[in-house]
């Protein structure tokens, strides 16, 4: 569409132009001409320079997405008959979860971490510290930081925020157990697997005795600690009962969210490791 549009003011200026020499050569007043001469000029450096426009345009948004996006060589996106393997898609093979391939098709955008700060400082500043909506922003915002490879910033901003929540007293527990989630994976990238093993036991407990044990969202908080205690296993030197514990755990959380789920992608790397 944008490609047709600058050939056709590419043309009404050329067209434009040549009426103009035309009216020249012609029986006809002076004034005319010239009237006609000037605002064929007009038109036609506007056609121009609005083509011009719409082809640089074309051409940035062509480099932006060559940098975010997998594209040929001629910087298009790549047709479904020209892709013969779904991780350059960004999927999960399921036939290959343990081999070194990773989705690459399409970078994060690291925008979105600017993007939640601003809503968490604008939260803030409307709403208060510590009223739910902002603490929900918090806990985005922190994730985001740590999708970007800073798990030690939002595990550091975590710990510091929960301190305060609980210094306050009048934060619901639905979102101090949110942030203490959030902390426990941060916490676990860190390299500091212990306290993860220890608040997802600590969260386990309390939601069995708020719910009870046959609540998915106890099901999926036991996942993660089975997950985070099997890979201080690993580390400790347990290999053997860390193996044991991915492989059924890897069968558990396939078929309770999928192969392409994060924490199910996250166990059958680790069992491959160590298998």
């Amino acid at each position: 569409m944008r490609r047709r549009l600058v050939w056709l003011l590419v043309g009404l200026a050329l067209v434009l132009v040549a009426v103009g020499a035309v009216l020249t050569k012609l029986p006809v007043p002076a004034a005319v001409s010239s009237a006609a001469a000037a605002a064929a000029a007009v038109v036609a450096g506007f056609s121009t320079t609005r083509a011009a426009a719409v082809v640089k345009l074309r051409d940035d948004r062509r480099d932006a997405r060559r940098s975010l996006l997998r594209c040929d060589r001629r910087g298009r996106l790549p047709l479904v008959r020209e892709l013969d393997d779904p991780v350059q898609l960004g999927a999960h093979p399921a036939a290959a979860v343990g081999s070194d391939r990773v989705p690459a098709f399409v970078r994060r955008d690291v925008s979105a971490l600017a993007e939640w700060a601003a809503i968490t400082a604008d939260e803030e500043r409307c709403n208060g510290r510590f009223n739910a909506r902002t603490l929900y922003a918090h806990d985005e915002w922190l994730s985001c930081m740590a999708d970007s490879g800073d798990s030690s910033g939002a595990l550091e901003i975590g710990r510091r925020l929960l301190d305060e929540c609980r210094a306050d007293g009048d934060v619901p527990l639905t979102v101090l157990r949110a942030l203490r989630l959030g902390i426990s994976v941060w916490a676990g990238e860190s390299g500091d697997v212990a306290e993860a093993v220890r608040i997802l036991h600590e969260v386990g407990e309390e939601d069995v005795r708020r719910v009870g044990e046959d609540d998915p969202a106890v099901r999926a908080v036991d996942f993660r600690l089975r997950y985070w205690r099997a890979v201080e296993w690993a580390r400790g030197g347990r290999v053997r009962d860390a193996a044991d514990e991915f492989r059924r755990l890897g069968d558990e959380v396939v078929s309770a969210f999928g192969m392409s789920s994060g924490l199910a992608v996250k166990v059958l790397r680790e069992r491959d490791k160590v298998c």
